[in-house]
């Protein structure tokens, strides 16, 4: 492993989205070991980008020695490391596996429990289980649902995002109140503030959202604020709208945290700073 020098980090994107702020974590863990990154992205690095104006991403540019290159151009060799997060980025990297890559040189990271669905990408997540690699799961859940399909030969270790924590968490009792408050972020979409807008004048809903990178404080404030919670789009505005007067004032829910419209909200505290994401990193106290 010490031959081990070079690193690829293929990038769907460089918007901050959850997943990629995953990826840019371990870009800097990579960094601090001693590792040269070469980041792979389909879109032109740009100073100024908002992901690189996120402080702890703002020394990976050119002007500090980080190489950036074309999807098409990771060329992984017998003493390279490979860094993954999008499925079908396997399909672009393999046929240029040098003859002596070993497969634990690829190394995954998945993030959500989807990669267990047979309908994404037309299964091909589902069967990429089933190859030799190295993968890290970001918590038990997505591991629990991906080990019936996974290789069984192949190292896998769950590093838990650090940040998916009690911390956030609030103890309630009884039903909701009126107004029904609802919170959400803008950075996937806006989806958020077109649902607020939608439903301004009705008098049963008060909407409050995060515009930009906070830290923990601010999105623990929000999620105990919040009676429900956008985790992320849905697919029109009417359903979603539908969907949130379900939660009217008087209906029965006894949450610690509150209600998502998807299976966990833990994608919006990816944004958070700091993301303590690796073992042998020390959290606040508040944190895990």
């Amino acid at each position: 492993m010490e031959g081990w020098r070079r690193m690829y980090f293929m990038t769907p994107t460089f918007r901050p989205v959850g997943g990629v702020v995953k990826i840019f974590d371990y870009v800097n863990h990579a960094i601090s070991l001693g590792y040269e990154p070469i980041i792979a992205c389909p879109e032109t690095y740009k100073p100024g980008l908002p992901l690189f104006e996120i402080e702890r991403f703002s020394r990976i540019s050119p002007e500090n020695g980080i190489r950036f290159t074309d999807l098409d151009k990771v060329a992984v060799g017998p003493h390279d490391l490979a860094f993954l997060s999008w499925p079908t980025h396997y399909g672009l990297a393999e046929p240029r596996f040098s003859r002596w890559t070993e497969h634990e040189q690829v190394i995954f990271i998945v993030q959500n429990i989807r990669w267990a669905n047979p309908n994404w990408i037309g299964g091909y997540a589902l069967r990429l289980l089933s190859r030799p690699m190295a993968r890290i799961m970001t918590n038990e859940v997505v591991l629990e649902a991906c080990r019936p399909y996974l290789n069984e030969t192949s190292m896998t270790e769950v590093i838990t995002l650090g940040n998916d924590s009690d911390f956030f968490g609030r103890g309630r009792t009884g039903g909701l109140g009126s107004p029904v408050k609802v919170g959400y972020t803008t950075w996937k979409s806006g989806v958020g503030d077109e649902v607020a807008r939608l439903l301004a004048g009705d008098p049963g809903f008060a909407f409050r959202a995060i515009r930009n990178s906070v830290g923990w404080k601010e999105l623990r404030e929000l999620y105990q604020w919040s009676d429900v919670f956008w985790r992320r789009r849905l697919g029109r505005r009417g359903s979603t709208c539908r969907a949130l007067r379900r939660w009217r004032p008087g209906r029965s829910w006894s949450p610690r945290t509150p209600a998502a419209t998807g299976p966990t909200a833990a994608s919006a505290r990816t944004a958070c700073r700091p993301a303590w994401t690796t073992r042998g990193t020390t959290p606040p106290p508040c944190g895990r």
